[in-house]
Protein backbone atom coordinates (compact mmCIF):
# COMPACT_ATOMS: atom_id res chain seq x y z
CA UNK A 1 0.00 0.00 0.00
CA UNK A 2 3.36 1.97 0.83
CA UNK A 3 4.09 0.87 -2.71
CA UNK A 4 1.45 2.76 -4.48
CA UNK A 5 1.16 5.78 -2.36
CA UNK A 6 4.61 6.43 -3.40
CA UNK A 7 4.36 6.02 -6.89
CA UNK A 8 0.89 7.89 -7.44
CA UNK A 9 3.03 10.97 -5.30
CA UNK A 10 5.61 10.80 -7.71
CA UNK A 11 3.74 10.48 -10.73
CA UNK A 12 1.94 13.62 -9.96
CA UNK A 13 5.07 15.57 -8.90
CA UNK A 14 6.78 14.64 -12.85
CA UNK A 15 3.61 15.44 -13.85
CA UNK A 16 3.68 18.93 -12.27
CA UNK A 17 7.40 19.50 -13.36
CA UNK A 18 6.01 18.83 -16.85
CA UNK A 19 2.61 20.84 -16.98
CA UNK A 20 3.49 23.90 -15.32
CA UNK A 21 6.44 25.20 -17.82
CA UNK A 22 3.75 24.37 -20.58
CA UNK A 23 0.87 26.46 -18.58
CA UNK A 24 3.94 29.50 -18.28
CA UNK A 25 4.74 29.74 -22.10
CA UNK A 26 1.28 31.70 -22.81
CA UNK A 27 2.91 34.75 -20.85
CA UNK A 28 0.33 34.16 -18.03
CA UNK A 29 -2.09 37.11 -19.90
CA UNK A 30 0.01 40.11 -19.19
CA UNK A 31 -0.28 43.35 -20.48
CA UNK A 32 3.25 44.28 -20.64
CA UNK A 33 5.10 44.96 -23.89
CA UNK A 34 7.50 42.10 -24.59
CA UNK A 35 10.44 41.66 -27.03
CA UNK A 36 10.51 44.26 -29.91
CA UNK A 37 7.59 46.38 -28.11
CA UNK A 38 9.53 46.62 -25.21
CA UNK A 39 12.70 47.65 -26.92
CA UNK A 40 10.58 50.30 -28.71
CA UNK A 41 9.03 51.50 -25.43
CA UNK A 42 12.69 51.79 -23.79
CA UNK A 43 13.97 53.76 -26.83
CA UNK A 44 11.23 55.99 -26.60
CA UNK A 45 12.29 56.88 -23.57
CA UNK A 46 15.81 56.96 -23.99
CA UNK A 47 15.29 59.59 -27.03
CA UNK A 48 13.02 61.49 -23.99
CA UNK A 49 16.08 61.55 -21.77
CA UNK A 50 18.51 62.58 -24.43
CA UNK A 51 16.59 65.17 -25.71
CA UNK A 52 16.65 67.00 -22.33
CA UNK A 53 20.43 66.23 -21.53
CA UNK A 54 21.35 66.05 -25.02
CA UNK A 55 25.41 66.37 -23.46
CA UNK A 56 24.97 63.07 -21.75
CA UNK A 57 27.12 59.79 -23.03
CA UNK A 58 25.47 56.98 -20.80
CA UNK A 59 22.18 57.85 -22.87
CA UNK A 60 23.54 57.60 -26.25
CA UNK A 61 25.57 54.48 -24.90
CA UNK A 62 22.15 53.21 -23.34
CA UNK A 63 19.99 53.82 -26.75
CA UNK A 64 22.87 52.12 -28.78
CA UNK A 65 22.30 48.91 -27.17
CA UNK A 66 18.76 49.62 -27.28
CA UNK A 67 19.51 49.87 -30.95
CA UNK A 68 21.73 46.52 -31.05
CA UNK A 69 18.75 44.55 -29.30
CA UNK A 70 15.95 45.29 -31.58
CA UNK A 71 17.98 44.88 -34.33
CA UNK A 72 18.62 41.25 -32.78
CA UNK A 73 15.27 40.53 -31.85
CA UNK A 74 14.05 41.70 -35.42
CA UNK A 75 16.81 39.26 -37.13
CA UNK A 76 15.24 36.47 -34.63
CA UNK A 77 11.57 37.18 -35.24
CA UNK A 78 12.42 37.38 -39.06
CA UNK A 79 14.35 34.30 -38.83
CA UNK A 80 11.19 32.43 -36.91
CA UNK A 81 9.02 33.17 -39.70
CA UNK A 82 11.24 31.81 -42.27
CA UNK A 83 11.61 29.12 -40.57
CA UNK A 84 7.63 29.01 -40.41
CA UNK A 85 7.14 30.12 -43.63
CA UNK A 86 8.94 27.05 -45.33
CA UNK A 87 7.34 24.54 -43.09
CA UNK A 88 4.10 25.60 -44.21
CA UNK A 89 5.49 25.49 -47.81
CA UNK A 90 6.60 22.30 -47.55
CA UNK A 91 3.05 20.80 -45.90
CA UNK A 92 1.53 22.64 -49.09
CA UNK A 93 3.31 20.89 -51.18
CA UNK A 94 3.20 17.58 -49.65
CA UNK A 95 -0.75 17.92 -49.85
CA UNK A 96 -0.59 19.12 -53.44
CA UNK A 97 1.51 16.23 -54.84
CA UNK A 98 -0.40 13.69 -52.29
CA UNK A 99 -3.82 14.93 -54.10
CA UNK A 100 -2.17 14.25 -57.41
CA UNK A 101 -0.95 11.48 -56.36
CA UNK A 102 -4.59 9.82 -55.72
CA UNK A 103 -5.82 11.80 -58.98
CA UNK A 104 -4.06 9.27 -60.79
Amino acid sequence: MLFWAIVIVLSALAALCVLLPLARRDGGGSNEPQGLDLYRAQLADVDVRLDADPANQSFKEERAEIVRRIIRADRREKSLHAKGGSRSTSRLVMAETHSRSTAL
